[in-house]
């Protein structure tokens, strides 16, 4: 996920890794987060017996964005409901490095498999501040496509829903039976 994500104009990113994994933030300021972390790893360190329906192999991406201060959208708990009219994850761009081996030239193939590592080592949104404005232009022009063959999600669809289904009381999460006495 930290390899194809990407927020422009966002200043300050952060890595964390801990027993539960890796979390990276692809923004972080006090009024808006966007951060993705592996939850599979989190729950597999907690011991939780969720993580038991999961193969070893598979894995498990939670993208979550926080928003505090100033980015809210409504002040008060009667304008909550308008929410769901706000896309929260709009400035996210996922893409996808494209290298093509056989049309290009040896030069654009070496500079592409740099890229690429640079990429699958730090994230693509720490590799975009390593360079310049003007030569990360070039490179997004030139060797990124919008991830168009990814089967992803809208996540603006899915923040819509699930904020939605939350108003109206209808939580699709795991929940602990109620004990009426």
């Amino acid at each position: 996920m930290v390899e194809n994500c990407h927020v422009p104009r966002a200043q300050n990113i952060k890595m964390f890794r801990s027993r539960g994994g890796f979390s990276f933030y692809f923004q972080a300021s006090k009024a808006r987060t966007i951060v993705a972390y592996d939850k599979l790893g989190e729950l597999r360190a907690k011991r939780n017996p969720r993580a038991l329906l999961y193969s070893p192999t598979d894995t498990l991406t939670r993208l979550e964005i926080r928003l505090t201060g100033r980015a809210l959208p409504f002040r008060t708990f009667v304008d909550l409901p308008r929410c769901v009219d706000v896309p929260a994850f709009k400035d996210l761009n996922i893409v996808s490095l494209h290298i093509g081996a056989y049309e290009s030239m040896p030069k654009e193939f070496l500079q592409a498999t740099g890229l690429r590592s640079l990429i699958k080592k730090h994230g693509l949104q720490t590799v975009s501040k390593m360079f310049s404005p003007p030569q990360w232009a070039y490179l997004k022009h030139k060797f990124f496509d919008r991830s168009v063959g990814l089967e992803l999600p809208d996540f603006n669809l899915l923040e819509r829903k699930t904020t939605q289904d939350w108003l109206e009381d209808r939580i699709r999460f795991p929940r602990l039976p109620v004990v009426i006495d």
